[in-house]
């Protein structure tokens, strides 16, 4: 009896290991199932970066990359000061922010402004939005969102440590601001690179005691 009971657990246990592994790679365990593999998501489309890059006759928007990815032409709503409701917040935001999103931020929004469908690319209008997701759907109003496209002042703001200072994981602060912008990119490594990614979703530093806030923030 005891055998048997043995054998049944050997192979409940084998089941839920092997439910695991199927649920999608780890945190810095490269692209290749993660939620940003979407390959597949066309049907007989085998391949994983064609939604985002193509080696020939990319869309060229973004300046480069490769980009293959339509990209959105909404006018959004950018996170401001809240000096209207309550003065002491005036001079909130010390950096100069752009009054769109810029740089690579605009990549990102191509599909998560759920204007754009996830699977517009190399031309095609696609049918898949994200809006069909919504706790990956930023919408337009990205005024409760972190600011992006500002510039990281840490002479102006003191709240702020020195960029030259600033570690991510395995990248330094100056090494991914773009014209000394922070972005979507400053948390975010989008192909959870090894190394790069160590907790979910594709953020740089662990999200546990606020450790990725306080990699910038002086509090």
């Amino acid at each position: 009896m005891k055998k048997v009971s043995a054998i049944i657990f050997a192979i409940i246990f084998a089941a839920m290991t092997a439910g695991v592994a199927v649920a999608g790679p780890g945190p810095g365990t490269g692209i290749s199932g993660s939620k940003h593999d979407l390959s597949g998501l066309v049907p007989g489309e085998v391949q994983l970066c064609i939604y985002c890059h193509a080696p020939h006759n990319g869309t060229g928007a973004a300046g480069g990359l490769l980009w293959n990815h339509s990209p959105s032409a909404a006018t959004y709503n950018m996170y401001t000061e809240e000096a209207a409701s309550d003065p002491a917040f005036a001079n909130f935001i010390n950096g100069a922010q752009d009054a769109e999103p810029t740089g690579s931020a605009k990549l990102c929004l191509s599909c998560h402004d759920g204007t754009v469908a996830i699977d517009a690319y190399g031309g095609a209008a696609g049918t898949v939005n994200m809006t069909a997701f919504p706790n990956a759907n930023l919408g337009l109003d990205l005024s409760d969102d972190h600011p992006i496209s500002i510039v990281y002042d840490d002479a102006a703001d003191l709240g702020l440590f020195p960029k030259a200072a600033v570690n991510l994981g395995a990248v330094n602060l100056t090494d991914i601001l773009e014209n000394d912008k922070i972005n979507c990119v400053a948390c975010h490594d989008v192909h959870n690179s090894p190394g790069e990614t160590v907790d979910a979703p594709f953020v740089r530093v662990t999200m546990t005691g606020s450790a990725l806030c306080l990699r910038c923030h002086d509090k």
